[in-house]
Order: C-alpha cells, then structure tokens, then sequence
C-alpha cells in the first residue's frame, strides 16, 4: 500500500542555498498548514556519502543514490527508515536513533543535494522539483566560509577544490539538471522569499 506522502526534491550548486530553502519551506509548511509535529522531514544526500576520503566528493558515484532511492521508496510505501548521518571531518557514516523516520506518520519529505535532479530514479519519485540557482561568485564565498568553519579545511584547500572538482561539476552534471526543475529559485539576500515561498506552499496544499 503507497501512502500519500509529498516529496520535493531540491537541487542546485554547492553554496546555493539548499539547505535554507529546505528549512524556509519546512518552518513555513509548519506555520501555515500543519497543526501538530512530526508530519514534515528533511533528508540531505550529503549524508549518502561513501565512507572513502580519496573520492571526489563532486560526482554523483561518490554518493550511494541507490540507498536514497530505497529510502525515499520505502517511506512512500509508509515503512520506516533509519537514515545515515555523514561526518566530514572523520569522513565516517553514522547512525543516529534520533533520525529514525516513519513514513506512515509523516505526510511532507524534503530531500536536497547536488545530484537530486541529475538522477532519474530519484526524479522519478518526487512531486515537486526545484532548483536553487545563484551566482557562482556568491556560491564560492558561501563554501570557503562554510568549510573553513565546519569541515576543518583551508582556504587554499577550498579554492584548489573548488577550481578542481566543484566548478567543473556543476558546469557539466548539476547546471544541465536544472532542465528538469518546476521551478528555479534565487537565495540571495535580496530575493524576496515570501514570494516563492507562497507559491511553494499553495502548491502543496492543493496536491495533499
């Protein structure tokens, strides 16, 4: 029996903004539709990362899409999953019983990473696409102040990735993925996001 679960899926450039988007929604679907906890939960691909540090981390086979497909498959069929957590320091994958999620219970799943519209089994399974799409030189400066803060790097080793596997990456895989989008979204700070958002989210209530 498939369950009537809402997933959107949200993709876009390393420093884009996913992740905010992922959260605006989530806080704003929590406000203004549903009145009590737990039917709305997040899964970041990032978190689906191999446990290999040599790998480059900016390709869609440096991440087990398989296992994700799985997931988000088995939440619709209202199965419940325990979902990975993905430490970048120790480059480990954990297991958390706090991310343990039911998808009987849950009514909305927000799932964002890179490669979320490159992959057509994970296309495949989602309700609504979006796309984050910002300029490249915002997109840098988020990711050195994100690494150098949270991921123990430099700033050298962060443009030497950046120049070596990100850029070329989002030029050849994540940029050509934006085609698949409904709808492509700006998160710089002058976008107005009560405009999308509204969108987003009467969109929502009249497919659930």
């Amino acid at each position: 029996m498939t369950y009537n679960l809402f997933v959107i899926g949200i993709a876009g450039a390393s420093g884009s903004g996913k992740t905010y988007l992922m959260q605006k929604i989530k806080n704003k679907l929590e406000e203004s539709y549903f009145t009590y906890d737990n039917n709305i939960e997040t899964i970041s691909c990032d978190d689906y990362y191999y446990e290999n540090d040599t790998l480059n981390k900016d390709l869609p086979s440096s991440l087990e899409l398989s296992l994700l497909v799985k997931h988000i498959t088995m939440l619709k069929n209202g199965e419940t999953v325990e979902i990975p957590e993905y430490n970048f320091i120790t480059q480990k994958r954990v297991y958390n019983k706090n991310k343990v999620i039911d998808g009987y219970k849950i009514k909305v799943l927000i799932v964002e990473g890179l490669f979320v519209l490159y992959d057509e089994k994970i296309r495949n399974i989602l309700n609504l696409k979006l796309f984050t799409h910002l300029d490249e030189d915002i997109t840098l400066a988020r990711r050195i102040d994100r690494d150098t803060r949270e991921r123990n790097k430099t700033y050298a080793n962060v443009i030497h990735e950046y120049q070596s596997f990100v850029k070329p990456a989002f030029i050849s895989i994540i940029k050509p993925s934006m085609i698949h989008a409904d709808m492509i979204i700006s998160t710089s700070e002058t976008t107005d996001d009560i405009v999308y958002l509204d969108v987003i989210i009467q969109y929502i209530k009249c497919k659930l």
